[in-house]
């Protein structure tokens, strides 16, 4: 097992707003490295039950090994857009809470055979579920130039999307681009930087982001996955997730802000049974940062934003 596959972000934060109760069910919907699973288990103590859901088999090993040592713990392989359907195997009744923690994990990026990280050679893959049959080598030497394009704009906001989608086909018309270093040098190749800036960020950041966006519909699941856990939530109880980049948070906002409105006036949801119906309190106002301590001990939490609902009808 590995000790530090993966830093929990804000858990002090997630725990403070799921308040979980002795006798509770709480789902983790990005089970990781299994932090936020422990915190819940620990504070319901021995009674109701923590499940955890991961795409990826390696993490639902590793955290399972973790956490061997409490029964109500459930290790789930499935994805945000399967919860609904989980839920529903598992004749789970009333749910009182869950957290998403977003992205990629720590161990997943760190992991170079992955192909997630444009610092380490590796074949393009970037898939978090490892049985998917879609790769990044697929997107990148199968997808059209304006399909590339459209890619890199929308998931990556990478405003040289153009420039290097064009590059990519005149690439690969040359050879494959097999692996994460070879797509990167071609993605340097097209953007100028300066590596003396203060705030210099790789030139790759954006496009491999992008990719794996794609390789893994983040944003659809996220969609799928939210409407699907409120559907199933019981009165009272809260959800919270943790975003990474503005694509995630504007999904998770706009969702919240549209359940929070006058059922009888919400378009969105009229034509779904439950929703049309369901109501939510926000418990974060606005976005909720790290605190500084956190981001100086894990720097991959700087970028993350937390919002929080209660379910009250």
């Amino acid at each position: 097992m590995l000790e530090e596959y993966h830093i929990p972000v804000m858990l002090e934060e997630t725990i403070n707003f799921l308040e979980p109760w002795r006798g509770g069910t709480y789902i983790d919907c990005t089970l990781g490295g299994g932090g936020h699973s422990e915190g819940l288990l620990k504070k319901i103590n021995g009674n109701g039950n923590v499940i955890g859901i991961d795409r990826d088999l390696e993490a639902i090993e590793n955290a399972s090994c973790k956490l061997k040592n409490f029964r109500n713990f459930h290790a789930v392989k499935g994805a945000f857009g399967d919860i609904e359907n989980i839920i529903n195997s598992l004749d789970i009744k009333n749910l009182n809470g869950c957290i998403f923690d977003l992205g990629v994990s720590s161990h997943q990026l760190d992991e170079a055979k992955r192909g997630f990280s444009f610092r380490s050679e590796a074949e393009l893959d970037m898939r978090m579920d490892n049985e998917s049959s879609i790769t990044a080598y697929d997107i990148v030497n199968k997808s059209t130039e304006q399909e590339l394009k459209k890619i890199f704009w929308e998931y990556g906001e990478e405003r040289h999307s153009g420039r290097i989608a064009r590059t990519i086909v005149n690439e690969r018309q040359k050879e494959p681009i097999r692996t994460t270093l070879q797509l990167s040098s071609i993605i340097e190749r097209c953007i100028p930087t300066n590596k003396n800036l203060r705030h210099y960020i790789h030139p790759a950041t954006r496009v491999f982001m992008a990719l794996r966006i794609a390789v893994n519909d983040e944003l659809g699941q996220l969609s799928r996955g939210l409407e699907g856990i409120l559907r199933k939530m019981s009165i009272n109880g809260v959800v919270v997730v943790i975003s990474y980049h503005s694509l995630e948070d504007r999904i998770v906002k706009n969702i919240f802000r549209d359940l929070t409105s006058d059922p009888d006036i919400r378009e969105k949801y009229k034509k779904d049974d439950i929703l049309s119906k369901r109501l939510v309190r926000r418990l974060t106002k606005k976005v909720l940062l790290p605190s500084e301590e956190e981001q100086i001990k894990n720097p991959r939490a700087r970028s993350a934003k937390m919002r929080a609902i209660s379910v009250i009808s």
